[in-house]
This record gives structure tokens, sequence and C-alpha cells, in this order.
């Protein structure tokens, strides 16, 4: 998602004719898409899955901890 408003960030500018802000939103969508890329590449299983998220989920009372419960909801 943040891709496609980068997207359309750079589009924006280049049709006011702001092209230093065209290509300084350019290079950070080109930066984030490599580093959101990275990341995939680093958790993708050797059988090609990827997981729902970049990281291990914890769930359950571990999850809570040093909370009360109404702000686990």
């Amino acid at each position: 998602m943040l891709c496609m408003g980068l997207r359309l960030a750079i589009r924006v500018a280049r049709l006011l004719g702001e092209m230093e802000e065209a290509e300084s939103w350019l290079k950070l969508h080109d930066d984030y898409q490599r580093s959101l890329l990275k990341g995939l590449d680093a958790s993708a299983a050797p059988d090609g899955y990827v997981p729902t998220g970049l990281y291990e989920f914890i769930t359950g009372e571990v999850a809570r901890q040093g909370f009360a419960e109404w702000q686990t909801d």
C-alpha cells in the first residue's frame, strides 16, 4: 500500500513540474521496496512459502504479559 502511495506522489510531483520532489520520492520508493523484498527473501522458507508476517507471532498469555486484560482486546 505504501508503494502505491509513493508512486502516486511521484506522478503528482511530475505533473506539477516538481522534478526534485519526484526524484526524492522515487529514491524513497526504491529504498523501501528493496528493503521489503530483502525481508521477504530472508523470511521465506526453502520451499518458497512466505509466512504471514516478517517476525514470530506471540499469542496467548505470553503476549498479554504486563498488560491488563482490557488493554489487549
